[in-house]
């Protein structure tokens, strides 16, 4: 959009005046470096962008807005968040097109994602889907939209209400939007790496930095979103890529959620792992309850060996006899781990609750977002031949 430049507009006298802030770069050099300008949002000037002040970047700023007020009447409360760096050219390439084909209206899945992320910065992943994909009822005139955001956080409520308002006016009428926070779930890898030194100067230390450097840009550059596909085989070679002297690696993986119940009262958890998990793979995290150390578990020796049934195992070292409970149940097939309303006193960091998926190959779809988990996930063996 044009810059146009209003000379004498007093803003200030103006305060209900719904506009934009923002900088801009300005790319010739000759010029002042920064330009700050204002786009308005509404009135019969609707759409015009203003050019309120040019400065230096080791300039005072001085008096903007045509005299009214200078620096000293500015008071920085905080930082800046949840902002996006300036797109990058490829971005531009990709999402241009995109946006045309909106066509400022919101019918297909593409078309939320779009417009979405044209205008809300804040955000960096955003994936949309209907209710006929859900593992409840099938809920027709429905479309879930799950943000993610550049900072992590998880946005609140306000900024949900301004995503759904905004969509619900650009879509056919009898649909429904509701935004909803993503889910994520979590790969553990557990590898033994072959490597000749004779090869190598390196120590075992860096040749394990090395790796785990690896695998967080395989991390960085195929998951951490929506509709992503985890392919081992693919890690496996990023792995023997790290250095010259690794000659092969065996890496096992699980996967795993992790869940904050309410202490100190009935919380039932609903673990959607959305991929084929392995017959008597079924562990968790330990947890407190009434004074008591359990884990869960599909698995128990002599008892259950993985018959669908979901076990509330006694930790206790001192004892010799198994003190166990059904609290729930295991769809293989489908990935759900259902377990009932349980009275947690004692959580730890949350409870994490695992399992080995079947297929060297993990998806995730709806509002899941897969990731390796980098801090806490990786155990790695290095083994000299």
């Amino acid at each position: 959009m044009a810059k146009k430049k209003i000379e004498n507009y007093n803003f200030v006298t103006m305060p209900d005046l719904k506009c934009s802030y923002f900088l801009v770069e300005n790319k010739k050099k000759s010029e002042d470096a920064l330009a700050l300008l204002l786009r308005l949002e509404e009135g019969r000037h609707k759409g015009i962008i203003v050019e309120v002040a040019k400065f230096n970047l080791d300039q005072d700023l001085g008096a903007i807005n045509g005299g009214y007020g200078t620096a000293s009447d500015l008071t920085i409360v905080s930082a800046s968040v949840s902002g996006a760096m300036a797109e990058s050219i490829e971005s531009i390439r990709y999402n241009a097109p995109r946006h045309y084909q909106t066509q400022g209206r919101c019918v297909t899945s593409n078309d939320y994602k779009t417009t979405i992320l044209q205008n809300f910065p804040e955000i960096e992943y955003v994936n949309v889907f209907g209710g006929t994909v859900t593992n409840t009822a099938v809920e027709y005139g429905k479309v879930y939209i799950s943000p993610s955001t550049y900072s992590g956080t998880v946005l609140t409520d306000s900024r949900k209400s301004d995503i759904k308002t905004f969509v619900d006016n650009l879509s056919p009428i009898g649909i429904v939007s509701t935004v909803i926070d993503p889910d994520y779930l979590y790969i553990d890898l557990t590898s033994e790496v072959s490597v000749n030194f004779k090869n190598t100067f390196s120590s075992v230390s860096v040749i394990n930095s090395k790796i785990i450097n690896s695998i967080s840009m395989f991390n960085s550059d195929n998951l951490q979103n929506f509709d992503t596909t985890f392919r081992l085989s693919k890690l496996e070679q990023a792995i023997n890529d790290t250095d010259d002297a690794i000659l092969s690696n065996q890496t096992y993986i699980k996967m795993y959620r992790s869940f904050s119940p309410t202490l100190n009262m009935g919380y039932a958890i609903n673990c959607d792992l959305q991929n084929v998990i392995d017959i008597g793979s079924v562990t968790s995290s330990q947890f407190n309850s009434y004074g008591k150390t359990y884990i869960f578990t599909d698995y128990i020796d002599s008892v259950d060996t993985g018959s669908g049934i979901l076990y509330q195992l006694e930790i206790n070292p001192f004892s010799t006899v198994k003190n166990y409970s059904k609290v729930g149940t295991v769809d293989y097939n489908g990935g759900l781990i259902n377990i009932n309303q349980i009275t947690y006193s004692d959580i730890g960091g949350g409870i994490k609750i695992y399992a080995t998926p079947v297929n060297r190959d993990i998806k995730c779809h709806k509002n899941i977002i897969m990731e390796i988990d980098t801090v806490s996930g990786l155990e790695i063996t290095i083994v000299s031949e």
